[in-house]
């Protein structure tokens, strides 16, 4: 079973309010065993679990999250909290998605100016340091950081990771000399970015209402396609200016400075880590001086819940339900890069170049403008489907976005094995891309938000870090092999994934929405649908 604590009550929601709201912890999945210790404000009560009456106790604790910790009022959750959440959301996403976005045009130049080899390992290497860098991050840095000191100054030192990163990057001279140096900056960059990825979907995830839970973290998923979509426009507006490629990965700082300056002064610290992190010293004082008649008995519990701290084994252990869920989220990670998307979206420019050529069009920088075209595209089709995540659910979004990229990957593969002097074999390239960049917007927001929905609160840290470090692990592989062994068969080969994610999708994925994430982790408690 899972620990956690929920509150409700006079603290307003959020799932373990504070102030004069009940605090309760549960244990659950031990049979006879299981106790639940609740004090209403100063006082505590010790009640024994009854595995004779869990029907009632399940109706109880869904009553109790519905009319506490899982309603939001206007206190808790008025425009002051709906305003940060958004410009979070809005200035990470650009971070991530303008500094990932901006291999593509920014290769061109240097393969175009400085004597790169397009299909190089130079230009592999250069692609793929970001996603190295991120990789690291989530899997030995994000996790215990979040865990131990809180979402805001984590965030904080990703963004300036990222901005000095992004600065460096732009100063080292092109020269494959000093390739060695230019990656390390690149590295950096990416882990800032990485670091971001895990924290600021999880920050959003713990602090938005149920109703409304999937449509902010959407805003993320926004972001960055507006992020990419920024960074292919900016490139494509520098062509003529020297040392354009300069100014193109510099202004990847910006975004980044930015977000260092609204975390540090106006973003708020997440309630829930708050709570988790809270000395329980300060309540057992005032319990003893109120004179609680089971004062004794709840030290003792809170003492052995805090002793007995969430490490990261547990998520592998057998006796724990956390590494099924640790599983799925890896393979939602893996199956999204392996299907292609950044291998479309980081390599736009160089996909479209020839299929436009084959029809005739011939002008400078022709697969710049077809690269910001899709990557617009990409932006206008993730907008729309902001609001879809919270009404139409998360199964079937992801499920029909998935379908339609795995048609894509096939056309795509198909067209670009077959000779090039048929026009429609042109046509059926970019159509592939953009009805696969269709079916990924609602691929994309379904990722974010179920890795950060599926884990119970005291794994959420690790659990996110780790399926978000897959994530990047596999970008890596796509980075790092579709300029050499760029082919139509390699996109069939991401059918064939495709095909297995829905399997996973059809069979795994839960729905979610519009639960609070005290349900989610009772359900997931209890072994009721949640699958895992």
């Amino acid at each position: 079973g899972g620990r956690g604590v929920s509150g409700s009550g006079g603290g307003g929601g959020g799932g373990r309010g504070g102030g004069g709201g009940a605090f309760v912890y549960t244990r659950a999945g031990e049979q006879g065993n299981s106790r639940l210790y609740q004090t209403d404000g100063h006082s505590a009560s010790v009640h024994q679990h009854d595995p004779h009456h869990h029907h009632t106790q399940q109706q109880q604790h869904q009553q109790h999250t519905r009319s506490g910790s899982g309603r939001w009022d206007g206190d808790r959750w008025g425009w002051r909290q709906k305003a940060a959440t958004s410009m979070l959301s809005l200035l990470s996403g650009l971070t991530y998605g303008y500094n990932t976005g901006v291999v593509s045009p920014a290769l061109v130049e240097l393969v175009g100016d400085h004597g790169w080899a397009a299909k190089s390992l130079a230009a592999a290497l250069f692609s793929s340091a970001p996603s190295i860098g991120g990789f690291f991050a989530c899997l030995l840095i994000a996790a215990p950081l979040t865990y131990h000191f809180g979402r805001r100054k984590v965030l904080v030192l990703g963004g300036l990771m990222s901005a000095i990163g992004a600065g460096m990057s732009a100063a080292v001279y092109p020269d494959l000399d000093y390739l060695g140096l230019l990656l390390v900056w690149r590295v950096l960059l990416g882990g800032g970015i990485g670091i971001i990825s895990v924290v600021c979907p999880l920050h959003v995830a713990e602090v938005s209402p149920p109703d409304n839970r999937g449509r902010y973290l959407s805003w993320f998923q926004f972001s960055v396609t507006l992020g990419i979509t920024i960074a292919y426009l900016f490139g494509f507006s520098m062509r003529s200016v020297a040392h354009d490629w300069r100014i193109v990965l510099g202004a990847g700082a910006v975004p980044a400075i930015a977000l260092v300056l609204f975390v540090s002064i106006f973003l708020p610290e997440s309630f829930i880590w708050l709570e988790e992190q809270e000395s329980m010293r300060g309540r057992l004082a005032q319990a003893a001086r109120d004179g609680s008649a089971h004062y004794s008995s709840y030290k003792i519990s809170t003492l052995r819940v805090h002793k007995e701290r969430f490490k990261p084994i547990h998520l592998i252990s057998p006796h724990r339900q956390h590494w099924r869920k640790l599983l799925f989220g890896i393979t939602l990670g893996m199956t999204q890069q392996l299907t292609g998307v950044n291998a479309i979206l980081y390599f736009a420019t160089h996909i479209l170049k020839h299929p436009l050529k084959s029809i005739g069009i011939d002008i400078d920088y022709s697969s710049h403008i077809a690269a910001a075209l899709l990557g617009g595209f990409n932006t206008l089709c993730t907008l729309l489907f902001i609001y879809a995540a919270d009404r139409i659910g998360r199964r079937p979004m992801y499920l029909i976005g998935m379908l339609i990229m795995t048609l894509s990957d096939i056309m795509l593969g198909i067209s670009m094995i077959l000779p090039t002097e048929h026009d429609w074999t042109a046509y059926t390239t970019a159509i592939s891309c953009f009805t696969f960049v269709f079916g990924f917007a609602g691929v994309g927001i379904v990722y974010w938000i179920v890795t950060n929905e599926i884990f119970v609160i005291e794994a959420k840290d690790y659990g996110v870090a780790y399926s978000t470090s897959a994530n990047w692990l596999f970008n890596i592989a796509v980075s790092m092999t579709f300029l050499i062994t760029e082919n139509g068969s390699l996109f069939l080969g991401y059918a064939c994934v495709g095909l297995f994610a829905l399997a996973v999708g059809y069979w795994w994925m839960p729905e979610n929405k519009q639960k609070t994430l005290d349900e989610i982790k009772f359900m997931s408690a209890q072994y009721t649908p949640i699958l895992l």
